[in-house]
């Protein structure tokens, strides 16, 4: 049974408009997902420059230069990263 509130709001498009408003929402949701996404993505492709930087790498600039052409394959990316975590000799002290 339909009783008449019930019938009002079919006929009013209230249905409607909530339907409408929820799918602006999961659209603004997802736009907002996909925005974090590529910032996080952009963050981690630049984690071997970072590094290198942080580190104060002798080739900072190489990895640098590096990472911005072969980052985008893993394997580049990879070896940018291994490049930034090796020893650097020149912030190594000699003791005679």
């Amino acid at each position: 049974m339909i009783n008449k509130e019930t019938k009002s709001i079919h006929n009013s498009g209230l249905l409607k408009k909530r339907r409408v408003s929820v799918e602006i929402l999961v659209s603004i949701f997802f736009f907002l997902l996909i925005i974090i996404g590529i910032a996080v993505a952009i963050g981690m492709y630049g984690i071997p420059t970072i590094i290198a930087f942080a580190r104060n790498h002798k080739n900072k600039t190489a990895i640098l230069a590096l990472n911005i052409l072969l980052g985008w394959t893993f394997l580049g990316w990879v070896a940018c990263l291994v490049w930034s975590l090796t020893n650097d000799q020149s912030n190594q002290q000699t003791i005679t």
